[in-house]
């Protein structure tokens, strides 16, 4: 298959998805997933099994197109548009559940490859075996690590599966979040001598407000290794993560952590835009 057909197939799947996301009745949503998904009502949903590498690629697309969005959600929106539709008439809905979608394109010929994004999942499913294995697992998670385990799914367990993609794009930025922990826990190391001052370009990794006390901690990084923060009850609305700063101040204290490891406290700080 050349270049253009390839585009052309992916363009003719993505129309296919967003033909599924579209105002829907929930009230017959349960009816249309038996006749369609199953092609007879007959059959009973949980003696119907699916193949998992497909069930979870389209699972993966419809997340990327719309995030994820629960059937509580759906039935929470008829509800409070329903108060103003008089008795009887229709009532248009903005959004569709991903389970109803993921159901939706199941009882089509709709196929879909998302290797990567499926080798990721089983990675995480191998984390959650771990997690099994020490006694640190949740009941969801421990539901998703066994329906997961095969390679078919019950048409009883899609609306887990559906919510699988929101669960591992979590566990991304999780996993993201533990190696750079490691990374400055094996670089960063403190900066001057407390009382003394500092002055130096630094990046804002990241601005903390703590609501019930009401202060901000604003975390930032020197050569890309060094960790230093500063708590204040300033917020400073000019300045954003990513943004290359100025930063002086006084080396208040060194501490070390579990998080970033060794840290440079400040106080007294000042702030202007790096450009």
């Amino acid at each position: 298959m050349n270049k253009a057909n390839r585009l052309e197939k992916t363009t003719d799947q993505w129309e296919l998805v967003s033909e599924h996301i579209h105002d829907s009745d929930p009230k017959v949503v349960e009816k249309q997933e038996r006749e369609t998904v199953l092609g007879i009502e007959e059959v009973k949903p949980a003696k119907v099994e699916i193949e998992k590498v497909n069930a979870l690629s389209i699972a993966c697309e419809i997340f990327d197109k719309q995030g994820y969005i629960k059937q509580d959600d759906v039935v929470q929106e008829l509800q409070d548009k329903s108060k103003d539709v008089p008795l009887g008439s229709g009532v248009k809905l903005s959004k569709k559940a991903n389970k109803t979608i993921l159901l939706d394109l199941l009882g089509t010929q709709y196929t879909t490859d998302r290797h990567e994004s499926i080798d990721g999942i089983e990675q995480m499913v191998s984390y959650l075996t771990f997690k099994k294995l020490s006694g640190d697992i949740t009941d969801y998670e421990n539901l998703v690590s066994q329906i997961l385990e095969k390679d078919t799914i019950h048409l009883r367990d899609i609306g887990v599966v559906a919510s699988v993609p929101l669960m591992y794009s979590n566990y991304q930025k999780n996993e993201k979040r533990k190696n750079t922990y490691q990374y400055h826990q094996d670089h960063s190391k403190h900066q001057g001598m407390v009382g003394e001052k500092f002055y130096g370009a630094v990046k804002l990794m990241q601005k903390y407000h703590h609501v019930g006390k009401d202060f901000y901690i604003y975390t930032f990084v020197l050569d890309n290794k060094h960790i230093l923060k500063w708590l204040t009850g300033k917020n400073f609305e000019e300045f954003n993560k990513g943004d290359k700063i100025k930063l002086s101040g006084v080396v208040k204290a060194h501490n070390t952590t579990d998080y970033y490891g060794n840290e440079t406290v400040l106080t007294r700080c000042n702030l202007m835009k790096d450009i």
